[in-house]
């Protein structure tokens, strides 16, 4: 497997995320994924709004899984570096107090790969409040199934993965609400899984 990384929200302590609501609320989820992916063309910025919080970072979280925010810093890192698999779209930011906030891009993820394979991970027992929980261990897909996109969205999951050329460039930005964890050693709890996705790990001891 290659060395590939997901982009992971920080959501720790005083960071000061921000979770917002906007007018896509409206929109289809079909629709909210085909925005995500970058497959819709905007006629004017989707406007989106102050939910909770206390101050815009790098990365922003909305209120739908994979649909973030992105600051200029964050978008000229990732222009700079000359990456592909990404886009942005028009939005408009207003803060609690509905004043503008300038310098933020939608974020559009147009690499993509197949889904995951449950069946290369590896299964892990941990022991939680007296009881045993089971986690898989790893992120793998079909590498043939990937478009060989810096930046990639993993098929039927919300999950972000960039190559080993994107983190070295962000990991030295100390970009806020962002962190990088390898694919390698995720941890999914088992019972989140669809048992028809689990594979050699349906029936493993």
């Amino acid at each position: 497997m290659l060395d590939l990384r997901t982009i992971r929200l920080m959501n720790e302590g005083d960071r000061g995320l921000i979770v917002i609501t906007d007018d896509a609320e409206r929109m289809r989820q079909d629709d909210i994924w085909r925005l995500i992916r970058g497959e819709m063309n905007l006629k004017s910025p989707i406007t989106y709004r102050y939910h909770l919080g206390s101050k815009p970072l790098d990365l922003i979280e909305t209120t739908f899984p994979a649909r973030h925010l992105l600051s200029r810093r964050f978008v000229q890192a990732l222009t700079a570096g000359g990456f592909t698999g990404w886009s942005t779209y028009p939005i408009r930011v207003l803060g609690k107090d509905g004043r503008e906030i300038v310098g933020y891009h939608g974020f559009s993820i147009t690499g993509k790969c197949g889904p995951v394979d449950w069946s290369r991970s590896e299964r892990v027992d941990r022991a939680f409040r007296g009881s045993t929980k089971t986690y898989l261990r790893g992120v793998y897909f079909d590498e043939t199934t990937w478009d060989g996109s810096d930046v990639f969205l993993v098929e039927g999951s919300a999950r972000i993965c960039v190559v080993q050329s994107v983190y070295e460039v962000l990991k030295p930005l100390f970009l806020t609400n962002v962190d990088f964890l390898p694919l390698s050693q995720e941890m999914v709890p088992m019972s989140v899984i669809p048992p028809h996705r689990l594979g050699g790990n349906m029936g493993a001891d």
